[in-house]
């Protein structure tokens, strides 16, 4: 999916358009908004759109380059979401 999002909303592997522009412009707006409680500073710093969630994956879009996805095991402390961090 972040790959998807970096991409203009086309899948790159299969090349369907998964969602239109408009609405993907919405996404990654409130990714840099209010995407993560811990995002990185370089993401910060240079307005890169992320995300992470309690299950502990983590994405980072660079929108027309690429993007990063991270995941780490669920482990038995509640700040899960910065596991990936």
């Amino acid at each position: 999916m972040a790959a998807t999002l970096a991409n203009g909303g086309v899948n790159p592997v299969t090349g369907d358009a998964v969602i239109d522009v408009h609405p993907l412009q919405h996404v990654l707006a409130v990714m840099v908004t209010a995407g993560s409680t811990r995002i990185p500073v370089t993401a910060v710093r240079h307005r890169l759109p992320g995300k992470s969630g309690v299950s502990g994956g983590m994405i980072t879009i660079a929108p027309g380059k690429g993007a990063l996805a991270t995941f780490s095991l669920r482990s038995m402390r509640p700040e899960t979401a910065s596991r990936a961090n």
